[in-house]
């Protein structure tokens, strides 16, 4: 709920703020080696001890020294600079991670060698494979080759089939809508090319979308038989007066021109 939500983000701002004093601590004690190394050099080269007065010696007149002490105060701010750059990277991985977790569909990025990069597990569950099949890092090869050996394209021959997916995978420019038969759902894939040359997709279950276009079709086809074999004019208007049925015969009757008889057309015309 919204009190598991802001203790969410409670802990990622926390984590944020460790990981920048976390870079700060270590850029000032990496800072400090400068000095502390010049000072011993120096000491042991001159065979004083190391004391503070003998450190203070060291300084005077000497703007070299007034230098490198600044380096912790530099280190230190460059390194937690580095750290919010980290913490800022982490936050956008673990959102990431949150949004491909919950998603209804699957998402995958590849590389432009066509390795996985990353993936969901809803991905695999859709598409009916184990999820082990292909980890992070290796070529997808053997997901399109398990499918074309299931039959979900058909009775190809299976090689050729897999060397024709991976080189229009290859060939992506841009953007792609692509839909296919997996287990008998319907699934809708949406291929993105990123300026990086990876491969995002995320595929939809579209399934019931089709069924519900097909009864509507097949409605609609019923619809119109019957209304044209009525042997007088039928029209239907929608609650802004907008056309959405006729038959022929209103034609045949009235002369209309084809252009006005039409899905949309205004009452008013």
């Amino acid at each position: 709920g919204e009190a598991d939500s802001q203790g969410l983000e409670q802990s990622r701002f926390e984590d944020a703020r460790q990981i920048v004093v976390r870079y700060a601590i270590g850029g000032v004690l990496f800072g400090a080696c400068f000095p502390l190394i010049a000072w011993t050099v120096d000491l042991a080269l001159s065979g004083d001890s190391w004391t503070f007065a003998s450190i203070v010696r060291l300084h005077e007149g000497n703007l070299v020294y007034s230098i490198v002490d600044t380096a912790p105060l530099i280190l230190g701010a460059v390194f937690a600079y580095m750290g919010r750059l980290q913490s800022r990277a982490t936050a956008h991985g673990l959102l990431l991670a949150d949004v491909m977790a919950n998603m209804d569909g699957g998402v995958f990025a590849l590389s432009p060698d066509l390795i996985l990069v990353t993936r969901n597990s809803r991905l695999f569950d859709m598409l009916g494979l184990d999820q082990n099949i292909v980890q992070p890092g290796e070529h997808v090869e053997p997901i399109f080759r398990t499918l074309a050996e299931r039959g979900d394209f058909g009775d190809v021959d299976v090689d050729l089939q897999v060397v024709r997916i991976l080189t229009d995978l290859g060939n992506i420019t841009d953007r792609r809508k692509e839909t296919s038969s997996h287990g008998g759902r319907i699934i809708e894939t949406r291929y993105s090319r990123l300026p990086d040359g990876q491969i995002v997709g995320i595929i939809t279950d579209v399934t019931e979308a089709h069924q519900i276009r097909r009864e509507v079709q097949a409605r609609n086809a019923i619809l119109t038989t019957v209304l044209d074999s009525l042997d007088q004019g039928i029209v239907a208007f929608d609650k802004d007066l907008r056309m959405i049925a006729w038959n022929e015969k209103l034609r045949a009757l009235r002369n209309y021109p084809p252009e006005l008889v039409g899905e949309g057309g205004a009452f008013e015309e």
